[in-house]
């Protein structure tokens, strides 16, 4: 009788806490109840690649470094720096090809092409906006962890500077035959602006200082391009042509871009 007595005491005892366990654990499954991951004043160190989903004349694969500090769980405030592996499309190296193949005179005149500014270097201050804080259940949630994937969706803007090339496929410095041996090359450091949204899906497996980004970019930079260049007027010597468009506008490299970050 006394062990049987001992044994309801301590199931009594202990059904609390069971019962606790569980609902707090069915809880977390359904419901945000609470932040298990908060970014409030946290620095964090990442590295993001991104790449062009639409690609015209330039295409551009880009890698950067992501240096960010939160000051609450709902703005940050973060610097990116990196480059890019740029080069023409096939598109733009057919119309060099066709430019390349037609006969010049003195009297020619050459308009070139907009949209050819490849970005090569970047560096911006950016302010981030993190104004929603989820979890993704069901299925996914089943497959993955058991448990549900904690987010954020951010929103991003910001401005800074780039370095900028540009190869011409209209305007040849130096023609052999049917093929130019040499295109009109310019380079510069000009303003930068980038804009984006995406989310942060943090990973519990592994602690709460690693997260995984899918964000969409758009960098924007302005655009300037020459008009009726006179083909005997451009040679290696002197490569470069008078008239530029007096509106280019601004070239838009819209980017799907990936990350992981580490909390410090």
């Amino acid at each position: 009788m006394k062990v049987r007595a001992s044994l309801l005491l301590l199931a009594l005892v202990a059904a609390p806490a069971f019962a606790e366990e569980e609902q707090g654990a069915l809880v977390e499954k359904v419901a945000v109840r609470n932040r298990l991951f908060t970014t409030e004043r946290r620095f964090e160190l990442g590295l993001n690649l991104g790449f062009m989903v639409l690609t015209q004349l330039t295409e551009h694969y880009t890698a950067n470094l992501d240096l960010a500090f939160n000051i609450v769980n709902t703005f940050a405030i973060e610097l990116l720096a990196g480059g890019s592996y740029s080069r023409h499309t096939s598109l733009a190296r057919d119309v060099a090809d066709q430019q390349a193949a037609k006969s010049v005179s003195a009297t020619t005149r050459w308009n070139d092409l907009s949209g050819l500014w490849e970005m090569v270097g970047n560096a911006v201050v950016a302010l981030r906006w993190q104004p929603l804080y989820g979890k993704i259940g069901g299925a996914l949630q089943d497959l993955l962890f058991g448990n549900p994937i904690h987010f954020q969706f951010y929103v991003t803007a910001g401005g800074g500077a780039g370095y900028f090339k540009r190869d011409s496929i209209v305007i040849c410095l130096h023609k052999t035959s049917n093929a130019c041996d040499e295109w009109l090359s310019e380079s510069k450091v000009g303003p930068l602006f980038t804009g984006g949204l995406g989310f942060r899906f943090f990973l519990p497996t592994y602690g709460n200082h690693h997260s995984l980004k899918l964000e969409v970019r758009d960098w924007i930079y302005l655009d300037s391009y020459n008009l009726q260049v006179k083909a005997n007027q451009v040679t290696p010597s002197n490569p470069t042509p008078e008239a530029q468009a007096a509106s280019a506008g601004v070239t838009q490299l819209w980017q799907v871009m990936v990350g992981y970050s580490y909390m410090f």
